[in-house]
């Protein structure tokens, strides 16, 4: 892959003319790229998301409902507190990963992932201490029971390393999948989600441990999978882009990546939040209506999996033409990652319209609050779809055009000033119900939706392409590349907008950059004045 790479680059304006002649090769080209990303991250996050549904599932097979919440909450928690910023970092590999791969050096990759991978442990060390004394916090969560509460506590504490080693499972994993490397990350994956069903069945049916069975089986589906994955790296480490001294790329731009990092975070801790107060103010509304936001939420984790996925493939995909420096193809592959969102979620809606009351049948025994999780049904695709792109572009387009700052200001806006007065109304003031709760998840999420669609009318994609460059080289000691600057001027293009076409010379994108977030802000506070009104 190697050599491969330096003669592709050795005349890179020569080889994207040959390729952009014919934009739809590009486009099943960038397909198949898409996929090879797809299906091996996806099948690596079906544990993450799938242990969550298996843990809820056996918890309420063995025990009483308090135990279900406790687990629950606990899993909120979880995610909330702690995990936010591990998935931040996450999102760190993919904004360099794609560019990187495809740069005149690919094996700084291997620094690339060190970094990340340093950079998690950092944030898991700052976060850990905190988090490990979370009683108050589980009570805010709304584990008012003692019992539930207790379980909620028993499993954070037991539990505290799944997301430090979610980090490295998920980087090593992209780390390899971003090399072509299928097979392995695919045979990872399905290897982490058998071995933790049948710990769980192990310890919590036959050996009867309880919660503390539940919480090994989890660690220990993580660390066979991590101990895998490192085998295979250590085997193959003359193949893997890897570079014998880090010592030069290991310590360069950790202020910039920690900013990025924490920005990420910011917005996943943003969103997990949203949902932390709805499982708190859905237990206002009555044990039927309690019990019918945890059914969905539970829907939730079973179909967020592909959501989050295809937004990575977008990102690596994406992040390849930044790295080629491809205009064209920067731009077709953010038309690969629409198409490939729609049909995904078309698929979703699908199965939840026609599987939907099995679904629901499945997850709770009381036909009261399966009616109720039903008849929220429709607000709930509303949510998956916006929801879908929401991520597609925060985290397949604009987290590899370097702009996480933008997108760690705006959810938490969006959230904390629209979502949360909203979602106090809809259960105070409204008999909406799970309804209402989970309308004041559309609402948020189709702000974002508009401001991020916004902000992409006025990117200037050569402008991207330079900008992903200098913080390659910037951050990971590059060479200049070849292909930067190597364009004929007669080749240029007046189109610089992805949406809008006007010549480059009427176009400030710093003062256009400013004007679409002032309007994004100002829609953000025209519906927070009136909510209040309200």
């Amino acid at each position: 892959p190697y050599q491969y790479l330096r003669l592709r680059s050795s005349n890179p304006y020569q080889y994207l003319r040959l390729r952009s002649s014919n934009p739809t090769n590009m486009f099943w080209e960038l397909q198949i790229t898409y996929f090879s990303y797809y299906f091996p991250m996806l099948v690596l996050l079906m544990p993450a998301n799938f242990s969550e549904f298996v843990t809820l599932s056996f918890g309420e097979h063995i025990n009483s409902d308090q135990l279900v919440t406790g687990l629950g909450i606990a899993q909120m928690t979880l995610d909330c507190v702690l995990g936010s910023y591990m998935y931040g970092f996450d999102s760190v590999f993919e904004a360099y990963a794609g560019a990187i791969v495809k740069s005149p050096e690919p094996r700084k990759l291997g620094g690339l992932m060190v970094k990340v991978l340093l950079q998690g442990a950092l944030a898991f060390a700052v976060m850990l201490g905190p988090y490990l004394n979370m009683v108050h916090v589980v009570s805010f969560f709304g584990a008012g029971n003692e019992e539930a509460r207790s379980v909620a506590v028993l499993y954070i504490r037991l539990t505290c390393l799944v997301p430090l080693l979610f980090h490295v499972q998920d980087t090593l994993g992209k780390y390899l999948a971003v090399q072509g490397y299928t097979k392995t990350t695919l045979v990872a994956g399905f290897g982490h989600l058998l071995a933790h069903t049948l710990l769980t069945w192990l310890c919590v049916d036959c050996l009867q441990w309880g919660v503390p069975g539940i919480a090994i089986a989890t660690m220990a589906g993580y660390l066979v999978t991590i101990l895998g994955l490192v085998l295979f790296c250590v085997s193959q480490q003359d193949s893997l882009l890897w570079e014998k001294s880090l010592s030069s790329d290991v310590w360069r731009g950790w202020g910039e990546m920690i900013r990025l990092g924490n920005y990420s975070g910011l917005r996943v801790f943003a969103s997990f939040s949203l949902y932390a107060l709805s499982n708190i103010l859905c237990q206002v509304g009555g044990p039927i209506t309690a019990g019918s936001v945890v059914v969905l939420d539970k829907i939730n984790i079973l179909f967020n999996i592909f959501v989050y996925t295809g937004g990575s493939a977008t990102a690596l995909i994406v992040g390849n033409q930044l790295g080629e420096g491809d205009e064209l193809g920067v731009r077709q592959a953010m038309v690969v990652g629409a198409v490939n969102w729609a049909v995904e979620r078309l698929i979703s809606v699908l199965c939840l319209v026609l599987g939907g009351q099995y679904l629901v049948t499945l997850l709770t025994p009381s036909e009261v609050i399966a009616s109720e999780a039903t008849a929220s049904y429709t607000v709930i695709i509303s949510l998956y779809l916006l929801f879908g792109l929401d991520e597609l572009l925060a985290k397949g387009i604009l987290t590899p055009f370097g702009m996480q700052s933008m997108i760690g200001i705006i959810t938490p806006i969006s959230i904390f000033g629209v979502g949360y007065p909203l979602m106090f109304y809809m259960v105070y003031s409204t008999d909406m119900a799970a309804r209402g709760i989970f309308l004041c998840f559309v609402v948020t999420h189709a702000l974002q939706c508009i401001t991020y669609v916004m902000r992409l009318c006025f990117v200037n994609v050569k402008q991207q392409i330079q900008g992903s460059m200098e913080r390659i080289e910037r951050n990971f000691d590059h060479e200049k590349f070849p292909c930067k600057g190597n364009f004929p001027e007669e080749e240029d293009s007046d189109f610089d907008g992805i949406f809008l076409d006007f010549p480059s010379e009427e176009k400030d994108s710093g003062i256009l950059h400013k004007v679409s977030i002032g309007l994004g802000l100002f829609s953000f506070a025209v519906v927070t004045i009136a909510t209040s009104f309200i």
